[in-house]
């Protein structure tokens, strides 16, 4: 069995998608699977499973009803939605439809579906898509109709269809011409909390695009180009913070925790502690954030020290009990204290509590290999998670993942 994996999330866009890789053929993804019986996953989570999932004719005919479908993973729907949708809908809700649309493809991993239907749209930048061509309908209204989160997913696109070289350089341009349009607001004297929320100038849109240049840094193994652009990013935001916007202090928070586990990630554990440290003391409140002592769990297993990151994680856990990254990784410092038994009961238990919403593909997976290392019944056991992902998974979970746990695998 593999040994597991310790589940840091680095990843923070606000674009809901997976990570890159072969593209699907299937047009929604995996073909349907025969019905899986639920008793072995009620004798597992000691209880009835009533899980009613939502369609595209059980939510709201709106874009609402799109994010619904897209939170409860039934990706496939909100597709299908989103083509019922479309041909009623007014311009500016047709490119937000879109964008859920794309999403859901992109999370199927149908890559050049999805691609198709970006490029289907043209120049995004193009009149026609501005309030000022549709003027009976935006009386007043001016400047253009694009959810900024187009403009990122065009600019991630071509990494979903193995081509980092041309997305690293629409991020770039993308990064670009945020920081103009963000210093010509500035030079304005227009505040920030006045700008639309489409504005290339908005802040949370700026900090989406930088975080996603750091990720494809990141997943080019440019890690000191990542770790330049977190650190600019942080920098950013203590400086937003100072002059006290709304929301610029969780920017910090999450600018300095992506910064300090990147560090982690490369082994640099003074600077992870410095990241750390720095969030500390910006932090109001640090020993109420689980967020803190998810960060110093993560560095205590860095630095061998299990039973001081057991403790971190579980002070996370009684803050945030639904921290994935916690409960995963207090049961991994458990395997590091041989006491494997508690590590399997740990997450057998974590995802007893929400079988929906704890069912991750990092923790299942290790799960699976923890099974592989101790259970007498290591066939059944995994059998049943593998019937529980079959039942409540989301549509784009990672079986690769579970794959993996299992001996012999690849």
């Amino acid at each position: 069995a593999h040994l597991p994996h310790v589940l840091t999330s680095l990843q923070g866009s606000n674009l809901e998608a997976s990570p890159p890789g072969a593209l699907g053929a299937h047009p929604l993804g995996t073909p349907p699977q025969p019905p899986v019986a639920a008793s072995a996953v009620e004798q597992f989570i000691r209880r009835p499973l009533n899980i009613t999932h939502p369609t595209a004719s059980t939510v709201a005919q709106s874009s609402v009803g799109l994010a619904q479908l897209a939170a409860a993973g039934s990706l496939k729907a909100c597709a299908k939605l989103a083509d019922r949708l479309l041909p009623a809908a007014s311009p500016a809700d047709a490119l937000v439809i879109r964008w859920h649309k794309i999403n859901a493809l992109l999370r199927l991993r149908t890559y050049r579906v999805a691609a198709d239907e970006l490029a289907a749209l043209g120049d995004l930048d193009a009149p026609i898509y501005s309030y000022e061509a549709h003027g009976a309908l935006y009386p007043g209204q001016r400047g253009s109709m694009v959810p900024f989160s187009l403009y990122l997913l065009r600019a991630q696109m071509p990494h979903y269809l193995n081509d980092s070289t041309n997305a690293l350089d629409a991020l770039l341009a993308l990064n670009a011409k945020c920081a103009a349009a963000a210093h010509a607001a500035s030079a304005r004297d227009e505040p920030p909390s006045v700008r639309a929320p489409n504005s290339f100038a908005h802040a949370p849109n700026c900090r989406a695009a930088r975080i996603a240049l750091a990720n494809l840094y990141i997943a080019r193994r440019d890690w000191q180009l990542a770790i330049a652009e977190l650190e600019s990013l942080a920098a950013g935001a203590s400086g937003a913070a100072a002059d006290g916007p709304a929301g610029a202090g969780s920017a910090l928070d999450d600018a300095l925790s992506l910064l300090g586990r990147m560090h982690l990630q490369v082994g640099n554990l003074a600077a992870a502690e410095s990241a750390f440290g720095r969030l500390e003391c910006a932090v109001v409140g640090a020993e109420s954030s689980a967020g803190v002592h998810v960060n110093r769990g993560l560095l205590a297993m860095a630095q061998g020290e299990y039973s001081l990151a057991h403790d971190a994680f579980n002070a996370a856990l009684l803050l945030e009990p639904s921290s994935a990254v916690a409960a995963n990784n207090r049961a991994v410092c458990s395997l590091h204290l041989s006491r494997i038994g508690e590590a399997i009961g740990s997450l057998e238990d974590f995802l007893r509590a929400d079988p929906v919403g704890h069912l991750e593909p990092t923790l299942v997976a290790n799960l699976q290999a923890m099974y592989e290392l101790h259970s007498d019944t290591v066939a059944s056991a995994r059998r049943t998670l593998e019937q529980l992902v079959a039942l409540v998974g989301a549509e784009d979970f990672n079986l690769q993942l579970q794959a993996q746990a299992r001996p012999g695998a690849p």
